[in-house]
């Protein structure tokens, strides 16, 4: 008797369905499923967004600092308002140098160094610091165009425009006139592989310049 029984019941399988009766599977189970599966296809998709805008934030972040975004970023804008109230501050003199407040410069080691000199020793000091990269690009273009080989005149100009273009994008970043890139300025900015390459890119230009032939008189 028992085992006839057991025989007319019907069996039943791991979701608790009758399989001999053919009833479809819990709506919920298979709904639950496909949203847990879709989840990480969603967040991929946040995430390929939120990488894809920051470029857009940054530049909106220069162009208008004062201007809060719709969701502005932690310091947005704070970085270049700050670097534009120490030149505002150091005036045409400066307040002298040591006497700035670079402490309330976000990376003023680093990102804004000219901003800091440019508040201690005001327009002049900031002003006579663009002149000397300008000599020292001219005297780089002057190596360049005296070497013997072309490949020493190819090096010399190269390794020139690595020095004045690096100066460039730096010194107009803290003027609010490009974006900032992150780069260092020569000579200037804190950071020993810095320093160590731009001292390299100025000992190959003493050496080109030392077998180039002397100009002649004029």
């Amino acid at each position: 008797m028992v085992v006839e029984e057991a025989r007319g019941r019907p069996r039943r399988g791991r979701a608790g369905t009758a399989l001999g009766r053919g009833r479809p599977r819990s709506r919920g189970t298979n709904a639950a499923r496909r949203a847990a599966s879709a989840r990480p296809i969603r967040w991929a998709r946040r995430r390929t967004r939120s990488r894809g805008s920051a470029a857009p934030a940054r530049a909106r972040g220069w162009s208008s600092p004062a201007r809060p975004a719709r969701r502005p970023a932690p310091g947005h804008g704070y970085q270049i308002i700050q670097g534009l109230v120490a030149f505002a501050n150091g005036g045409i003199l400066g307040v002298g140098l040591g006497y700035g407040h670079p402490e309330i410069l976000p990376a003023a080691h680093t990102d804004f160094p000219y901003a800091v000199i440019g508040e201690e020793l005001g327009l002049l000091g900031a002003t006579g610091v663009l002149d000397l990269f300008v000599v020292l690009a001219l005297r780089g273009y002057a190596v360049a165009a005296r070497a013997p080989g072309g490949f020493h005149r190819l090096l010399a100009a190269g390794l020139t425009t690595v020095l004045a273009f690096q100066s460039v994008i730096i010194m107009a970043g803290d003027l609010k006139l490009l974006p900032l890139t992150g780069i260092t300025l020569p000579f200037v900015s804190y950071g020993g592989s810095s320093l160590l390459t731009n001292y390299l890119i100025l000992g190959l230009l003493h050496r080109l310049s030392a077998e180039s032939p002397p100009a002649s008189p004029a």
